[in-house]
């Protein structure tokens, strides 16, 4: 496994099921030094560096300040050299433009997700990846049984389509 993680790494290991990426794939390859989520307090990020990934929810941002937009954050994070953005919710087709332009990789998770777990599976990927394969490959296996069981081999076919392998093929 290489020593650098990158923004795609990051994605397939720490990532839940269903995150799809809308904006920026260019910048998939962008390594991935550390995580840092919004607050809902200034400084937003508090200490974000180059190839830092920001987890935001866009609402809290702009209950801050109006001016917190999708694309004042893409472009305040391609400013800073940022990893990537992780979301939870979608972004208009103008940001998402402007993410691929400044091959900014932004992710968008799957709705009710906890930032502050995500924010903390996606540390524990970068402090211990070989342990994050792990889980997620045992994850992966046990929820395919299930669904063998259910429904058979169409129910992992379905499962796979709306957003599980075509949805994080990168």
């Amino acid at each position: 496994m290489p020593d650098i993680l990158t923004v795609n790494n990051l994605w397939h290991l720490a990532l839940p099921p269903g995150t799809a990426l809308v904006g920026g794939e260019g910048g998939l390859s962008r390594p991935v030094e550390w995580v840092t989520s919004l607050r809902a307090a200034f400084p937003i990020f508090g200490a974000l560096s180059k190839n830092y990934v920001a987890v935001a929810r866009l609402e809290v941002a702009r209950r801050l300040d109006p001016r917190l937009t999708a694309a004042y954050l893409i472009r305040e994070l391609d400013r800073v050299q940022a990893a990537a953005l992780v979301i939870a919710e979608h972004i208009a087709p103008t940001d998402a433009a402007l993410a691929d332009a400044l091959r900014l990789p932004v992710l968008v998770l799957p709705e009710g997700m906890d930032i502050y777990q995500v924010e903390r599976d996606a540390l524990r990927a970068l402090v211990d990846r070989e342990g994050q394969m792990a889980r997620r490959q045992t994850e992966s296996r046990d929820r395919f049984q299930q669904l063998l069981g259910q429904g058979g081999v169409q129910a992992v076919a379905d499962e796979l389509k709306p957003h599980g392998l075509n949805a994080r093929v990168g």
